[in-house]
């Protein structure tokens, strides 16, 4: 199955906004309680525009699996090789909810830098920041809206079941750029998470009617396949303004391929054994307030648009 670039991106993003600021509470300055101090730093950030500069990599452990069938060990270690080489990099610019510019790169997995604009309903897709494509409304617009509703009720969600398990820390002062800020440590549980997940996941069944009511069988393997162990995102906000500058959050899981015989007995030569990831996020923030000029593109072309090229066509990220 293949899964569009930016469902993958957008959703790595929405996660990383969720171990950031979905759990905290309240509002207040640096002196104020660790959740109070970075849920204002995220309201303010999120009241008006800025920019962010990010960075991720994943690193997988694939010694512990046996290849499916056709498959060879060999072949599987070149998997890791490339996983682990890769590291996603973007710069976003927000000008409000409906205005953002993003320019992503998934180096060396896909050849291009990409670039992708959302104005007011509208989307345009680069694969060289110069001849840019328009995304069709009925595929865009309607898959973003759908998107947005989705993933403002995912967060609430999590908000409110995770917020009494969080532990938010203060780590004390330091200095990012010569400037004083706060370090606020957030981290959760791997049980408290999976359990919170779990329960996400049977609310969104339930809200699929007999669609959903037919895959709840599976809901015990869907639960086992990915379990995290623990979340944790350090962030800092400027002691002079609450300000946040930067956030870096790392993730650790395990994905459990026995549940895949679950999922589907009748599938022979499945892999099994499991795979260790740790996943690492850092983006940082600065231009509060810039008017970024987004705009329409001067330089529209007809045709459709591009499709990722590179190692990603092996994973099914085309």
């Amino acid at each position: 199955m293949k899964i569009p670039l930016r469902r993958v991106i957008s959703t790595a993003a929405v996660l990383g906004a969720l171990t950031l600021a979905g759990c905290a509470s309240g509002t207040g300055s640096t002196d104020g309680p660790a959740g109070a101090v970075l849920q204002a730093a995220n309201q303010r950030a999120l009241a008006g525009s800025f920019q962010v500069a990010f960075s991720g990599q994943l690193q997988v452990d694939l010694s512990g699996v046996t290849p499916p069938a056709g498959v060879t060990a060999g072949e599987l270690s070149l998997v890791q090789s490339a996983i682990n080489s890769t590291e996603l990099t973007g710069v976003a610019q927000v000008q409000n909810s409906k205005e953002v510019s993003l320019t992503v790169s998934l180096k060396p997995l896909l050849t291009q830098t990409w670039h992708v604009l959302y104005l007011a309903g509208s989307e345009y897709i680069s694969d060289n920041g110069t001849q840019w494509h328009e995304v069709p409304a009925s595929s865009s617009s309607k898959a973003a809206a759908g998107d947005a509703g989705q993933y403002k009720s995912d967060f609430k969600t999590w908000g409110d079941d995770l917020r009494n398990e969080v532990t938010v820390t203060k780590l004390g002062t330091t200095t990012i750029a010569g400037e004083p800020v706060e370090h606020i440590q957030t981290a959760i549980s791997g049980a408290n998470l999976n359990q919170a997940l779990a329960t996400i996941l049977s609310q969104a069944l339930g809200g699929l009617g007999s669609q959903g009511a037919s895959l709840k069988s599976d809901l015990p393997a869907i639960e086992g396949l990915i379990q995290f162990t623990q979340v944790k995102s350090d962030s800092y906000v400027l002691t002079s303004d609450g300000d946040l500058v930067r956030t870096d959050v790392t993730a650790g899981l395990t994905i459990d391929l026995s549940q895949l015989a679950a999922l589907d007995p009748a599938q022979t030569g499945l892999p099994t054994g499991s795979v260790p990831i740790t996943a690492t996020f850092t983006a940082n923030f600065s231009d509060y307030g810039q008017d970024f000029n987004l705009s329409k593109p001067s330089h529209i072309v007809a045709g459709p648009v591009p499709t990722p090229s590179g190692l990603g066509s092996a994973f099914g990220l085309g």
